[in-house]
């Protein structure tokens, strides 16, 4: 068989693979299951005990582009003694607060690399909420293995329309 044939086979072959797998997955990155090290209640610190919004934790989320995971100076604002009586509040302040040892939350939300977000420009600026992009974190009362709410591109640019944003390749991408 003539090898520019074969080749052209191959390349036709690898291109509608890429093209099934893209419409199966809807275009987005698979997200593995995250274990956070403390099993940290949303809903109680939203809506029961405290009352906290969204930016008292992630401190960044009006200022950078992250929002940044709690360090341990917001949760010892807190609880330098317990504020209830549970057993995983005692875990929290006999492995971390008392010696002073840092938690390593892990990122539940990860974008590809050649994505542009800022959560400061969608919070501040565009006064997104949240729960727009996250899904009801604030209901949860165990830390989600997997994001709540998986954003496609498509769910982008549908807001950016409806906000008369610019949809142009290059606000998002680099």
């Amino acid at each position: 068989m003539n090898k520019k044939i074969l080749y052209t086979i191959f390349f036709l072959l690898g291109l509608g693979g890429g093209l099934i797998y893209t419409r199966l997955s809807k275009g987005v990155i698979s997200y593995r299951p995250v274990h956070q090290p403390v099993a940290y209640s949303h809903k109680i610190h939203v809506h029961i005990k405290r009352k906290l919004a969204c930016k008292a934790c992630h401190q960044g989320v009006e200022t950078k582009y992250h929002a940044t995971l709690p360090g341990l100076k917001v949760c010892t604002s807190c609880h330098v003694e317990p504020q209830g009586k549970t057993e995983m509040e005692k875990r929290l302040i006999k492995q971390y607060i008392e010696p002073e040892k840092p938690i390593s939350w892990k990122r539940l939300f990860v974008l590809p690399d050649h994505v542009f977000f800022s959560h400061r420009l969608h919070v501040v600026r565009a006064r997104i909420e949240c729960q727009t992009c996250h899904g009801p974190m604030d209901m949860q009362r165990r830390p989600p293995t997997r994001p709540l709410r998986v954003l496609t591109m498509n769910d982008c640019r549908r807001c950016h329309r409806k906000r008369n944003v610019s949809t142009d390749c290059n606000t998002c991408h680099h």
